[in-house]
């Protein structure tokens, strides 16, 4: 299981991103039909988000919690993770900007075997009186003979000190079958 979920997660790390058509925004609610029984928030992380039932979640690196289903289960492959990456406003921060972490992740995706990008295009984070402006993408990509598809949203935290880094990475087999549940998670998404 854990080299899976690591393999997944290096997919997440090469892609960040989603394309769509124009403008989208995170807003209150839920998917009908789209349980999110247990909540994730942990205090320094930035953020709290709700997630399905029969899903785990896990911490790695102290920064990235990933969210997947059970081994053996329909839902074990497809994930979200959410990724804190440091601004340069703080000593030992990577980024300047959504931009800066944008190209890094583009370095990454050209290792990966048959990449494709879409986007970025504008991403607008309003919750809760809190209005985010970053961006977002989707990748296509082969992995040891697998194809993924990968959406990613990137939006600067309300301090400065970080960018939050959401995706969601699934075999692209099944990317629309867990688009839904990807969707109200990210509409469950609380910036603080």
């Amino acid at each position: 299981m854990k080299r899976a979920v690591i393999t997944i997660f290096f997919l997440g790390v090469i892609m960040f991103f989603f394309g769509g058509t124009g403008n989208a925004t995170a807003a209150d609610g839920q998917a009908p039909g789209v349980a999110l029984d247990k909540v994730y928030q942990e205090e320094g992380a930035g953020y709290s988000i709700r997630y399905p039932g029969n899903w785990l979640h896990y911490t790695q690196g102290g920064h990235t919690v990933v969210f997947i289903g059970k081994k053996g289960s329909e839902t074990y492959l497809p994930t979200i993770a959410i990724k804190n990456v440091f601004s340069t406003e703080i000593k030992g921060g990577k980024y300047k900007n959504v931009d800066s972490v944008i190209r890094d992740f583009e370095m990454q995706l050209k290792t990966a075997q048959e990449p494709s990008l879409y986007g970025p295009r504008t991403f607008f984070y309003m919750k809760n009186d809190v209005m985010l402006e970053g961006k977002q993408l989707v990748a296509e990509y082969a992995l040891k003979g697998e194809k993924y598809k990968q959406w990613v949203i990137i939006v600067p935290r309300t301090d400065g000190q970080a960018f939050h880094v959401w995706s969601y990475t699934s075999p692209a087999s099944r990317y629309d079958s867990y688009y839904s549940v990807a969707k109200a998670m990210l509409d469950s998404w609380t910036i603080k």
